[in-house]
């Protein structure tokens, strides 16, 4: 399956640090978006080591190749999160400056015609297929879980005092445990990792419909999604991810 990708960061208006780091590893097949939490407790900090960890991770698990449908990528995916937790961990306990410093991750690692996704937090992929845009990971947040016990609604989330608290984050726990999925590619495919710099204001809808207007130009698809963020309000950090299986 040939695929092209294309990342995109910006620095959040009024900030003085980007907490938000990504990786394109095209030798490994794997894509990372991690933004910082904690506010000043070295959120860039945490995603850059989560970047870094995970990397080095799939790198040594796979000879620095890509992997082609061997049967070992979840069980990779999931031991370059648990690295890079125990990572995280350990470093917000050795200094003050790093206390209780924490990440949220998407990523994405392919295995022949299989995207492996493993997530914590709310960071998101979305695919968008035949037009119709899906979220492919739920977010580890309070009022999502709220939304899903049936004592919010999706409408009274989007306004909650609590919607950025994250109830999953890589470096919080001693132990990692992520959501772990995978879906098989098509040629037509776009996949969209994101942080929630981007889809607090930008709706799925919305990513879907700048992906059909200017598809297959991923780099220009990128930064008008980046656009459409800080047009629309956002002032967090925003990173966005694409890939497009090539027709």
């Amino acid at each position: 399956m040939k695929i092209r990708a294309y990342g995109l960061s910006q620095t959040g208006r009024g900030r003085k640090c980007n907490e938000d780091s990504f990786l394109i590893a095209p030798e490994t097949g794997l894509f990372v978006v991690a933004d910082g939490v904690g506010g000043n407790y070295s959120g860039e900090v945490a995603s850059k080591a989560a970047v870094d960890e995970m990397a080095a991770y799939v790198a040594a698990g796979t000879g620095g190749a890509a992997l082609a449908g061997q049967g070992k990528g979840r069980a990779l995916l999931a031991g370059a999160l648990a690295e890079a937790n125990s990572k995280i961990y350990q470093l917000g306990r050795s200094e003050e400056k790093y206390r209780e410093m924490a990440c949220t991750v998407v990523a994405g690692l392919l295995d022949g015609d299989e995207l492996l996704i493993g997530h914590m937090g709310d960071s998101r992929l979305y695919l968008v297929r035949d037009g119709r845009t899906e979220q492919l990971t739920a977010d580890h947040t309070w009022v999502n879980e709220q939304v899903d016990s049936g004592n919010l609604t999706s409408d009274e989330a989007k306004t909650h005092k609590m919607r950025g608290a994250v109830t999953k984050a890589v470096g919080a726990e001693e132990r990692a445990e992520p959501g772990l999925s995978s879906v098989r590619i098509r040629p037509g495919d776009y996949f969209v990792f994101c942080s929630d710099g981007l889809t607090d204001v930008v709706q799925r809808a919305e990513v879907g419909d700048t992906i059909a207007r200017l598809g297959p130009k991923i780099r220009k698809i990128s930064e008008t999604l980046i656009e459409l963020a800080v047009r629309q309000g956002s002032t967090d950090d925003i990173t966005v991810i694409l890939i497009y299986a090539v027709k």
